[in-house]
């Protein structure tokens, strides 16, 4: 009688088993596959968007707009940052805005570089928090340089503890020239924040 019930035992635990894998193979075949999943995750949030000159002014009040999310927590702006966020410098003679806009709703800015034709300097190279981290910041980059004529050498300055940006930088080709390298290489050493004067011969 025990050897009787072992066996029934045994039996009925052989056909949960088999039960249970079979339930697990339904559940894969109609679950999406883990590439399929990893697709979804990253068309959701990514957007696609496109690098182009500025157009003014059509584009200023999206400009406008995706500088002053840089500074969305802050009251009371210094000089330098109220003309960073109203875009005052593109709006003169001589200068240039290369964008990076969505080409979807809601069609925002997602970064910006301002470009002196005159004097071959690009700065406020800028892109939102949430839009980092994709490239952008170099494709604006090549874009400023399509746009000078060459040969040409194109300068800007960048503080040395903002280390993302120097080190786009320094990949696209740039140098810190004289005594700016000794400063560059003297802040690679210590904590010190200097403002570096970086320049690329084009």
């Amino acid at each position: 009688r025990f050897f009787f019930y072992y066996e029934k035992s045994a039996k009925n635990v052989t056909m949960t088993m088999k039960s249970i894998h079979l339930l697990c193979i339904f559940a894969l075949y109609l679950l999406p596959s883990t590439s399929s999943l990893a697709l979804i995750s990253k068309s959701s949030t990514s957007t696609k968007c496109e690098i182009r000159r500025a157009i003014l002014p059509n584009d200023l009040s999206d400009i406008q707009e995706c500088r002053r999310d840089a500074y969305k927590n802050v009251k009371n702006l210094f000089t330098a940052a109220r003309s960073f966020c109203n875009a005052d410098q593109i709006q003169r003679d001589g200068y240039v805005c290369i964008i990076a806009k969505e080409t979807e709703p809601p069609y925002r800015v997602l970064g910006t570089a301002d470009l002196s034709l005159k004097k071959s300097v690009v700065n406020n190279v800028y892109v939102r928090e949430e839009a980092r981290k994709r490239g952008l910041g170099r494709k604006l980059m090549e874009a400023v340089e399509d746009v000078l004529e060459k040969p040409s050498t194109l300068k800007l300055t960048v503080y040395s503890d903002n280390v993302p940006a120097v080190n786009l930088y320094r990949s696209l080709g740039f140098e810190a020239p004289g005594i700016h390298g000794v400063m560059s290489a003297l802040s690679d050493a210590t904590s010190m924040s200097l403002l570096l004067t970086m320049e690329k011969k084009l």
